[in-house]
């Protein structure tokens, strides 16, 4: 029973563990999901409108010659000043030029008259003489007049009776998106994508020669836009890493805007936290072992014992005896918990601190930060051992009986934590007469000191604590109630915060074992009464616990 007992609490830690582990894994992904969200969102705004400016430069371009007299008036020195006077305060805007039908540059910003270089091969020429009216985005091309990667924005130029006279074409290079970009970029890993609906990629930062002007034959977005606008998925990426990514279509124009993490950069610090839990579980299930162990041969050793004994008389002398010898056993153990257990850890860590002494300048950061998980698991193991030895030791014998003045147990109780209340600057108020209880003075100093430290220890930061404590009379003793402003603790978790090793809250938040509360019930129902808590999450919890009268 024992032995099934132990696998049970052992596979239970682990079973803890692991969900422990995977919790904070899904957070990790949730919040980088969220980061995606928020800056698609951002991304989209600013893209729309840089490209909105794009549009309203080729509409206005075309509503001034549309009346012009052609070709004479194109070519001239007017409209080569139109183009360069409409670029005025469009940064991203490189060049603007005028195409004719025949796909012959004739008119641009850059210099007069222009050279009629021919743009007859370009794919968003000839959709521009093919389609209906309305901006083109072409795919990236490297540009004849600047001889950089440029993609164009283009619409038809038409005359007054509809008739298309060319194209007018705005030269857009990909490096004003990359500094768009990179100024909202959070750093290694991180990357973002411009794609057309149809799949090519316009540009990406930070950039990959070989997906310019890509059309992936699988992309993994790709489906999901089919079936809506935004969207967000895990899959290996054309840089062929592992990426979390999310998209957002915009609405006004035929563009995606895709950003994503690198999920081994991203789940690097949640690995560095695994190993180090995985470190304390491991030594936690071996002391766990340990003790299974231990028990398991002092059971097995009086079971033994007393199926030798022959009479009744022989038994009970046995018992007698075997009692005894379980008592000195027990004592040896808690010698070994408390001595033997604890001496490999200090030398542990005090060796982990000679190495960090003398060898600290061989370790980069990285080594660094593994030494002080070494050393804090040690040291948080020492402290369960002691922990466990506390809480082993309640319930041994009887509790003395004496009458004890309980608001002197709470003034040594407060002494015991006079450091703790000044660094938080807390208010304790003792409620009318504490009475005097039938107990253990040491042990009830203890729970009094234990119950106020967790009031202090769990405040509310957005306010200093304050701490009441008072007694009631009740037929069953006296009721006792510790009341505190602090940070509340939720309904569903009133009956764990009593249970050994059980935490609400991350250790890098709150220092501890979960042992503290498991210790003070034990205490409490040792004395023949009973303890509980009411809260309200946000605004503080009220211990309560009865003693008796005499």
């Amino acid at each position: 029973m024992v032995a099934v007992l132990g696998a049970a609490v052992i596979l239970g830690a682990v079973a803890y563990h692991v969900f422990d582990l995977w919790t904070d894994y899904r957070g990790v992904l949730d919040e980088n999901r969220q980061r995606i969200d928020v800056m698609n969102v951002m991304l989209a705004e600013q893209t729309d409108r840089a490209i909105e400016s794009v549009d309203l430069v080729l509409d206005n371009v075309d509503a001034e010659l549309r009346h012009k007299a052609f070709p004479a008036e194109y070519r001239g020195l007017a409209a080569h000043r139109l183009l360069r006077d409409r670029m005025t305060g469009i940064p991203l805007i490189r060049n603007l030029a005028l195409i004719g039908t025949d796909g012959i540059l004739f008119a641009d910003n850059m210099e007069f008259p222009a050279k009629p270089i021919s743009v007859r091969d370009r794919d968003y020429f000839h959709d521009e003489m093919e389609r209906e009216d309305g901006m083109h985005i072409s795919a990236p091309i490297m540009g004849r007049l600047q001889n950089r990667w440029t993609f164009v924005f283009s619409q038809r130029l038409l005359g007054p009776d509809g008739d298309v006279r060319g194209v007018i074409g705005a030269g857009i290079e990909t490096k004003y998106f990359d500094d768009l970009y990179s100024a909202v970029l959070p750093g290694p890993g991180w990357a973002i994508w411009l794609y057309r609906k149809d799949g090519v990629l316009l540009t990406r930062y930070p950039a990959v020669d070989k997906q310019i002007g890509a059309r992936p034959e699988i992309e993994p977005f790709l489906g999901q836009l089919k079936i809506a606008p935004v969207g967000a998925g895990r899959a290996t990426g054309l840089d062929d890493r592992d990426r979390v990514f999310g998209y957002r279509a915009m609405a006004k124009y035929p563009l995606v805007v895709v950003t994503s993490v690198d999920a081994s950069v991203m789940l690097t610090p949640w690995r560095r936290t695994a190993a180090a839990k995985a470190g304390g579980m491991a030594l936690s299930l071996a002391l766990l072992v340990a003790m299974v162990v231990v028990i398991l041969r002092q059971l097995r050793r009086i079971e033994a014992q007393a199926a030798a004994l022959g009479d009744r008389e022989r038994r009970l002398a046995s018992a007698n005896h075997d009692l005894e010898r379980s008592n000195a056993d027990l004592e040896q153990f808690a010698y070994v918990a408390s001595h033997d257990l604890r001496e490999p850890l200090r030398m542990i860590n005090a060796y982990l601190t000679l190495i960090e002494r003398r060898f600290a300048a061989l370790f980069d950061d990285e080594g660094r930060e593994f030494l002080e998980f070494a050393k804090d698991g040690a040291v948080r193991m020492d402290r369960m051992v002691l922990d466990l030895l506390a809480y082993s030791r309640i319930g041994r014998g009887t509790p003395s009986r004496q009458m004890v003045n309980s608001g002197e147990l709470v003034v040594a109780a407060l002494t015991n934590l006079s450091m703790a209340v000044a660094e938080s600057e807390a208010q304790v108020e003792i409620v009318g007469h504490l009475p005097s209880v039938a107990g253990d003075a040491s042990a009830l100093t203890r729970l009094f000191q234990n119950l106020i430290g967790n009031a202090l220890k769990y405040r509310n930061a957005e306010r200093p604590p304050t701490v009441v404590i008072g007694a009631e009379r009740r037929p069953e003793g006296w009721e006792f109630f510790i009341r505190d402003n602090g940070i509340g603790i939720a309904p569903e978790h009133y009956d764990r915060i009593f249970t050994i090793f059980q935490r609400l809250h991350p250790r890098s938040r709150y220092e501890g074992t979960g042992i503290g509360l498991a210790i003070a019930r034990k205490t409490v129902e040792h004395h023949g009464g009973r303890i509980w808590v009411e809260s309200e999450p946000g605004k503080g919890s009220t211990f309560f616990f009865t003693l008796p009268a005499s």
